[in-house]
């Protein structure tokens, strides 16, 4: 399935925040139209977090579920879509000001999904490799909407 690694300059407790806090995913994530609101407290596992995002043209709400969480190396959410489920992995390894994020897309199909899949590999292959890219601009760059990240 859809996989990408990239090199960040930034420690990982920088990149991890900007990775799990649901404010920036607008940021590095532009078919997110609306985030979810961040959970009093934060994430954790079993957090359910709504957001919309923009299908082809389309407004969609997808529920997202945090499935693992390991502060500063791992995070995995879990969705379920009318033709398959979903789970997005991210990994966080490194010292210092370089943090290597890999970026992993598991979908398994259900139903006519089956027959979509195939058609859209290259597709979330090539949003999982933009996604990051955008993520690496922007924290090295330190231009977020918030600009509220933690130091480097």
């Amino acid at each position: 399935m859809p996989n990408a690694a990239i090199d960040i300059a930034a420690p990982r407790d920088r990149v991890f925040h900007y990775v799990t806090d649901p404010r920036y995913l607008p940021d590095w994530q532009p078919d997110v139209i609306k985030p979810p609101a961040l959970p009093t407290g934060g994430l954790s596992v079993g957090t359910l977090l709504d957001c919309t995002v923009d299908e082809d043209g389309r407004a969609q709400e997808v529920r997202l579920k945090v499935v693992e969480l390991v502060p500063n190396e791992q995070i995995v959410y879990a969705s379920e879509h009318p033709t398959f489920l979903m789970e997005s992995e991210f990994r966080l390894t490194g010292r210092g000001a370089q943090t290597r994020v890999s970026h992993a897309i598991r979908v398994q199909p259900k139903g006519m999904g089956r027959f979509f899949l195939p058609r859209i590999k290259n597709r979330l292959q090539a949003k999982v490799e933009a996604r990051l890219d955008m993520l690496r601009r922007i924290v090295e760059s330190q231009e977020l909407g918030l600009n509220a990240g933690p130091a480097a």
